[in-house]
């Protein structure tokens, strides 16, 4: 028995290197490859109308700048370092030949993504991509995605806010990655009253969590007051004053006016001040 089998493993093997080999191969590589991990390409075999995806091991693989792409005896290829490198694929003396270019980041350079407001729309992220050398890679993609897409969704660069809520934003090139926490939010438009003939301006606010934000040129003090939740108070020094508060029912805050603060001025300077509908 084992006889036999050792001389069907030979006449098989006998036919395959008898069989015809193709017209013509075509070797299918990605367009970029931005790690070191090995990669297979996809070999064809051409004869006449009839096409057929070979099997690794029929086929061999070499690279032509084995200093940029190494060909591994499996006949997977690595990228080394960054360039382009002509791959040949052959069998029986029939050849195809692509080019593999390799483009390794080491470092990601991402402007941290900004806040994310409803009424002002999509935002495009400014992100770079740099080499090992230091060199910018201008043609590698670079991948952003929400880990929560109730919010947020990404089109290439570009994030459009959603709905109200927050998440992480990952930033991708090759293997290195960044990753930003934001929120998206609404600004609402400030409709104000005169309290204290100007001292203070107040903003009725209907239920639901708000951000006040106001601005000064100057480092001075500045105090908000919530109606119906004293706990919300705030009061602090500083150019950017800023307070947090959930409203249970309709409601108001009271800030001092940033015209008065800063100068006696008693017009109610609506201009410098934000409330955000926040998540």
């Amino acid at each position: 028995m084992r006889t036999r089998a050792l001389v069907s493993a030979i006449l098989g093997l006998t036919a395959c290197q008898r069989a015809a080999p193709p017209e013509r191969l075509r070797i299918e590589l990605p367009e970029i490859v931005t790690n070191k991990a090995a990669i297979r390409p996809l070999v064809r075999g051409h004869t006449g109308k009839t096409s057929t995806t070979l099997a690794p091991g029929t086929y061999t693989v070499r690279s032509e700048h084995p200093a940029v792409v190494a060909a591994g005896a499996d006949g997977t290829l690595g990228c080394k370092k960054n360039g382009e490198a002509t791959i040949v694929a052959a069998v029986q003396g029939v050849e195809a030949r692509g080019v593999v270019r390799c483009r390794l980041v080491a470092r990601l350079e991402v402007q941290e993504v900004p806040l994310l407001d409803l009424e002002r729309g999509p935002v495009t992220l400014a992100a770079r991509a740099f080499g090992p050398d230091g060199a910018e890679l201008n043609d590698v993609p670079i991948l952003v995605s929400p880990t929560n897409r109730a919010p947020l969704s990404a089109k290439g660069l570009e994030l459009q806010p959603v709905a109200l809520g927050t998440t992480d934003v990952v930033v991708r090139a090759g293997d290195v990655e960044r990753r930003f926490g934001t929120r998206v939010v609404k600004t609402l438009g400030v409709k104000a009253t005169a309290v204290r003939g100007g001292r203070r301006l107040e903003i009725e606010l209907a239920p639901g969590k708000y951000e006040v934000e106001a601005t000064l040129e100057h480092e001075k003090s500045l105090r908000m007051d919530w109606r119906g939740a004293r706990e919300c108070a705030y009061s602090s020094s500083g150019k950017l004053h800023r307070s947090t508060c959930t409203l249970a029912e309709k409601s108001a805050v009271v800030l001092d006016n940033p015209a008065f603060v800063e100068s006696g001025d008693m017009k109610l300077a609506v201009e410098r001040v934000a409330v955000r509908e926040v998540p």
